[in-house]
């Protein structure tokens, strides 16, 4: 899965529509990089409204479509999500 990330040194996520990207707490390019964590990432960026692609080509879609500038991708690889998983 894929996220929309600002070029920012550190990690920044874009939201829906947003055009200024938000860091979120717990979520830094170390814990990205870690096997294992990305469950409880993916977790974090949906609750905080920062919409997953599956693919790559489909961020870079939105992006265009939102006219970002500055923008990067981060792969994500979480071995589920489940709607259930959502609930706090």
């Amino acid at each position: 899965m894929w996220a929309i990330i600002s070029n920012h040194k550190d990690l920044r996520f874009f939201s829906y529509g947003s055009l200024s990207a938000k860091a979120i707490e717990g979520v830094g390019y170390e814990q990205c990089q870690k096997d294992g964590s990305h469950e409880q990432i993916a977790r974090e960026l949906l609750i905080s409204g920062i919409p997953l692609f599956i693919k790559k080509s489909d961020a870079r879609d939105k992006a265009l479509e939102w006219g970002l500038t500055g923008y990067k991708y981060i792969e994500i690889s979480p071995s589920f999500i489940s709607l259930g998983y959502l609930k706090n």
